[in-house]
């Protein structure tokens, strides 16, 4: 197996000689580069160690040789990225913190790519708050910002010309735009959810809801999306709301009236009516001995029924 500390002193060797300009032995620019795949090398044999903090910080000597010595913001930001993943193990704020030189790199970028690499950076960037760092709220504004990308990268595709592109990876990536955005715009959603934040998760499934009206390959997700508002218009209190925003979505998907979800929202808001907790938890409780409700969504309907009998009723 490698040694990384000899990699590493290798390395350091070319930068020192790199820095000293050329020679005749090469351009100080090829030192730059076998010092920079010296590093990688090292970091990948800490890696397979399990040293995972020395594999990030070497990936970081990596990255500070592709961005300060040989200019490629690109293969810097690649190295960043693999900083990240290492670091995540073990230090997840040391992961954030590559990730997101990461992002700075790349917006400097021209690529074709560009946008569709910082919504990825940003989505791994919100797993990692979510489920590393447990941070609701950052880990809902990384999705968002994931999300929000896409379509400026479907902007750019419009205007290239398909012929020269046409079996590129890039393109083909492209047309997922949508699904994929809608994607990262439903984890945004669900954690609004969570957060409580109601209106704006309802707001979010809207514009889910819009986007996939008329899309033949998306439109068997439909229901789905008017499940979760309607779930959603339930925790706000407004009954009348809840009604009224359930009529609308039926409008939107004629197939959501005939479903099992549509049945339990008008049974939920039956019993809310009847101010009936007990029949609240009994609807509930047939339903998922059938059907599993998500996690987040059963958290809050739990709230909703221990606020039917709450002394200052807000579904009175």
């Amino acid at each position: 197996m490698e040694d990384p500390q000899a990699l590493i002193q290798q390395a350091e060797k070319l930068v020192s000689k790199g820095s000293g300009g050329w020679s005749f032995l090469g351009g100080s620019d090829d030192k730059f580069w076998d010092a920079a795949r010296l590093f990688k090398e090292a970091a990948q044999a800490y890696e397979r160690q399990g040293q995972n903090i020395e594999a990030g910080k070497t990936y970081e000597r990596a990255a500070a040789v592709r961005e300060k010595n040989l200019k490629e913001l690109g293969d810097a930001a690649d190295s960043y990225v693999e900083a990240s993943d290492a670091y995540r193990r073990d230090d997840p704020e040391a992961a954030i913190r590559c990730r997101e030189r990461a992002f700075a790199l790349i917006q400097q970028s021209t690529s074709e790519s560009k946008q569709t690499r910082l919504s990825r950076v940003k989505e791994i960037l919100g797993q990692i708050y979510e489920h590393d760092l447990k941070d609701l709220k950052r880990a809902r504004e990384a999705y968002k910002e994931a999300a929000e990308r896409l379509p400026k990268a479907r902007e750019l595709m419009n205007t290239w010309d398909y012929d020269l592109f046409e079996g590129n990876v890039a393109v083909k990536e492209l047309r997922l735009c949508s699904r994929n955005a809608n994607k990262l715009f439903t984890q945004y959603a669900d954690l609004a959810a969570l957060d409580e934040d109601y209106y704006v998760a309802i707001e979010t499934y809207d514009r889910i809801i819009n986007s996939m009206i008329g899309n033949q390959t998306m439109k068997w997700s439909l229901s789905t999306y008017c499940f979760k508002a309607g779930v959603c218009h339930l925790a706000t209190g407004d009954l009348v709301g809840t009604r009224r925003a359930i009529e609308g979505y039926r409008q939107k998907d004629v197939e959501f009236s005939s479903q099992y979800k549509y049945k339990l929202i008008e049974d939920l808001c039956g019993a809310i009516e009847a101010h009936d907790q007990d029949q609240f938890g009994e609807i509930l409780f047939q339903f998922d001995r059938t059907s599993r409700l998500e996690p987040w969504m059963t958290a809050i309907l739990v709230k909703v029924k221990n606020a039917i009998e709450a002394p200052d009723d807000e579904f009175a």
